[in-house]
């Protein structure tokens, strides 16, 4: 145990790290400002719906509010500033906890806006937060040293590899592995792509194009930490990621996960690259060890951070059902573009006392991007129902209406089938990270890819 202690101490290059750093901070200061005129639409909006204020949120963070007047448009410049500070490694410490906060903040006020890459964000905002990333190619005061401990970058490593290892074991499905989602996916793309439309439109390159993902994450992930086949690795990498940025909207994702990819080389490699073009490699002394403030309560919580990424993915096994059916699980847990919902709904609100019935039509209600993500997602549709329960108890004076929704869903291009239970009163269901078991079954006799033949 002493032995492997004092590898993960032992002192490395810190050049990689510092461009992992600058990258990010930069990444995150050009999405701060492409986010700039969405922030009416994607955090507002839903607070001036018919029934007054009202935002869908993740279960147990139901406190955090959005900010009222210029709050949310000062919040995002406070995130594009933080993340400034990050890439230029001034005031370092304070920009990631300040960042790590603020970005929090934006992404727990509106379930609806969930993204994969948020979530990353979040995760590697922490990693920063606990490594020394700012000893090399900054504007750190004071004293700078080249050389950083080990496990600073072998902790980044392992979170990028359980992302990367869990987005190839969550692809292990039926409908994935048959080309679905992506052979509507890719012939639905032909005709902004012509040039690779030939290829989007082949038979079975939708199955090629699965297989291969599910394969890269498999076996090309722990391949990069061998350096024989680390250079090959990347390079298809770096196609997926192209491919991915060029085909679907999937925002700063594929540019922050090859960035990150980017650490599995030497430590020293940008400090090679810049010599070459400088002429000069310059490169301190390479200490004994690293003498770190809080080194080890650091070292553990890192290793705690790590293990809970390990063990959140697997939050699917312990629930029954289809995961992209149910969506029990299915967040928070590097499930990323594996299927395709359409969905049709409508509430129903009954006073009890006197028999008289509401039809609710939830699209007036809500925002666009809520009302395109709430019809598929049950726990939305609880959190709705909910909703609608108080704006009836409040505005009608119904003293206990029973909430029921009518749900019609489709996985993966299936024929359309009952979501949720028609005839449980949602308003008496608390939200609970329980099973549910007023969510219906998937029907296993649908196929994917059925439901097109009858569009």
């Amino acid at each position: 145990m002493n032995r492997f202690l004092s590898w993960l101490r032992e002192p490395v290059d810190g050049a990689s790290l510092a461009v992992f750093r600058i990258a990010f901070g930069g990444i995150l200061l050009w999405d701060a400002f492409r986010y700039w005129p969405r922030i009416q639409h994607l955090f507002l909006d839903g607070l001036e719906n018919p029934g007054g204020g009202f935002q869908f949120k993740y279960f147990g963070w139901e406190w955090v509010p959005a900010l009222p007047g210029n709050g949310m448009y000062i919040l995002f410049a406070v995130i594009g500033l933080a993340s400034l500070g990050i890439m230029l490694g001034l005031f370092y410490r304070t920009a990631c906890l300040v960042f790590l906060i603020a970005f929090s903040w934006q992404f727990f006020i509106e379930q609806a806006n969930y993204l994969n890459h948020f979530y990353l964000v979040m995760l590697y905002g922490i990693c920063l937060l606990m490594v020394p990333a700012d000893q090399v190619w900054s504007l750190r005061r004071g004293e700078r040293n080249d050389w950083i401990p080990r496990w600073s970058l072998l902790g980044l490593l392992i979170m990028t590899e359980i992302v990367l290892l869990y987005a190839g074991l969550v692809k292990m499905n039926s409908d994935w592995l048959s080309g679905w989602p992506l052979t509507f996916w890719f012939s639905s793309r032909a005709e902004e792509h012509p040039l690779m439309a030939p290829l989007l439109t082949a038979p079975d390159f939708a199955i090629f194009g699965a297989w291969f993902s599910m394969s890269l994450h498999l076996l090309g992930a722990p391949l990069l930490f061998f350096k024989k086949t680390r250079l090959i690795v990347f390079c298809f990498y770096a196609i997926f990621h192209l491919s991915n940025a060029t085909l679907f909207s999937i925002g700063i994702f594929p540019w922050m996960t090859l960035c990150a990819t980017t650490l599995f080389f030497d430590p020293g490699w940008p400090r090679r690259w810049l010599g070459r073009v400088t002429g000069s490699f310059q490169l301190g002394t390479r200490p004994a060890r690293i003498e770190l403030s809080w080194e080890k309560p650091l070292m553990v919580l890192f290793g705690i951070f790590l293990l809970y990424n390990i063990l959140m993915p697997m939050r699917p096994l312990v629930y029954p059902g289809t995961v992209a059916w149910t969506e029990e699980g299915h967040r928070f847990s590097w499930r990323m573009k594996l299927r395709d919902k359409d969905a049709r709904v409508e509430f129903q609100v009954l006073d009890p006392d006197t028999g008289k019935k509401w039809r609710v039509n939830p699209a007036i209600w809500l925002t666009r991007r809520q009302f395109e993500k709430m019809p598929t997602r049950p726990d939305m549709i609880l959190q709705f129902a909910h909703h609608l329960d108080k704006v009836w108890q409040a505005k009608y004076r119904v003293s206990d209406p029973v909430v029921t929704a009518q749900t019609m869903c489709s996985l993966n291009f299936r024929e359309l089938a009952m979501l949720v239970d028609p005839e449980r009163d949602l308003s008496e269901i608390p939200r609970s990270l329980k099973s549910a078991d007023w969510i219906l079954p998937l029907d296993p006799a649908l196929q994917p890819g059925h439901y097109l033949q009858y569009e």
